[in-house]
């Protein structure tokens, strides 16, 4: 299997969960909320047995068994004990909690600044969020790899004989502090946008960045603690993410309720970032 094959691989599962997500708004609005869940559930439905007949045809059953080791480690004390654990996990933390709000409140915001907006346009800086995070994710994945321990340094694309290479690279550190801190420079466009066009500038800008470094910190944690349960080390930081994603766009509309301004909640929002892209900038 051709290394630009396992590229495409969760690039293309990201692509179809993004563009369900851009157009699941147009059809909930159209037809109701009925008609949509049954539609999703049969779309579920048809999804598992895509995945069996997949296995079937591919002979997945027929694998060997995976190696089961005697206990699984949920949590290093190592990992804890670095100061570069902590550094990654108060950035993730901060990050988290601006992460969510640009999904939950752009549409609002463009209908209440540009009057008379049709639905269907109205929704457009949302489809754009979603459909350029994907770009930015698999950009910033292919960017990464040749310090990913375990893959081939470049991505090829054609036959091996060929040598056609991917040699662009960014050490992951400056890659998730460099993507967080482009996030919340994002918001400042949105903070102090009065047209439609500075909207959807926003919309792809932000969809670039602002989740990209989920994308790059198995990575980042790979090479962070080298000697730590990979695995572990993931899931204790993806943990952090958990308070910003609960409550970052709760606490957005609370600030809005009591501030009544768009600028002083996404100046919040991009502080947050911030710090968050500062304690990434010293692990």
């Amino acid at each position: 299997m051709s290394d630009s094959f396992i590229v495409l691989l969760p690039t293309t599962q990201a692509m179809a969960m993004m563009l369900t997500c851009s157009v699941s708004g147009r059809f909930g609005d159209r037809y109701g909320p009925k008609p949509f869940i049954v539609l999703g559930c049969i779309a579920s439905v048809a999804a598992v047995a895509g995945v069996l007949l997949f296995s079937a045809l591919f002979g997945l059953y027929n694998a060997p068994p995976p190696k089961r080791t005697s206990s699984i480690t949920w949590v290093d004390v190592n990992q804890l004990r670095d100061r570069r654990f902590w550094l990654l996990a108060l950035s993730i933390m901060f990050t988290a909690f601006a992460m969510l709000p640009p999904f939950v409140f752009i549409t609002i915001f463009t209908v209440k600044t540009v009057p008379g907006i049709s639905p269907q346009l109205s929704v457009l800086p949302l489809a754009l969020v979603n459909l350029t995070a994907v770009f930015g994710r698999s950009i910033a994945a292919l960017l990464i790899r040749p310090f990913a321990p375990g893959l081939p340094k470049h991505v090829s694309f054609g036959d091996e004989e060929d040598h056609h290479h991917l040699r662009f690279a960014v050490e992951p550190r400056r890659a998730f502090a460099g993507v967080i801190l482009l996030a919340a420079l994002s918001h400042l466009i949105w903070a102090f946008a009065n047209s439609f066009g500075q909207i959807l500038a926003y919309a792809c800008i932000n969809g670039l960045f602002g989740a990209t470094f989920l994308s790059i910190l198995p990575t980042l944690s790979a090479i962070t603690f080298p000697k730590v349960d990979k695995a572990a080390a993931v899931g204790c930081l993806v943990v952090f993410a958990t308070p910003g994603c609960f409550f970052g766009a709760y606490v957005f509309n609370n600030l809005m309720h009591r501030t009544g301004s768009w600028t002083i909640c996404l100046l919040t929002i991009s502080t947050f970032q911030a710090i968050g892209a500062l304690f990434a900038f010293f692990v």
